[in-house]
């Protein structure tokens, strides 16, 4: 589908797709420097604990809304279930690695976005 460049939906489809792609590199980077065994818990990890999936998700939301190809927009819903079995997944298996330590990260820091609780 041709993109309808100079209209809302495509300067507003681009500004989400960049806050995606900004999520993305904090993520990147805060994995990056986290040592070897260590929860990421710091940067953008304290406010989702699963950036990259809400990075991804940001940017298909993005780039739907640029393209206005609104036949695609079941694809977003099919994602967010898909990636909730494997945040789960994935926090199952750092809470058997970490125990309680991934626990408390768990009870201050949300799911995909939010304020840190103390």
């Amino acid at each position: 589908m041709p993109l309808k460049t100079g209209t809302v939906p495509f300067y507003a489809g681009l500004a989400l797709w960049l806050v995606g792609l900004a999520i993305f590199l904090m993520a990147a980077f805060s994995a990056a420097v986290t040592p070897m065994g260590c929860i990421f818990e710091r940067g953008i990890y304290r406010f989702s604990r699963h950036p990259f999936y809400l990075s991804m998700l940001v940017m298909v939301f993005g780039a739907l809304l640029a393209s206005e190809a609104w036949v695609f927009l079941p694809l977003p819903a099919a994602f967010i279930a898909l990636m909730d079995v494997q945040a789960a997944s994935e926090e199952r298996a750092c809470f058997a690695a970490y125990g309680e330590s991934y626990r408390a990260y768990m009870s201050r820091t949300p799911r995909w976005i939010g304020l840190p609780r103390r």
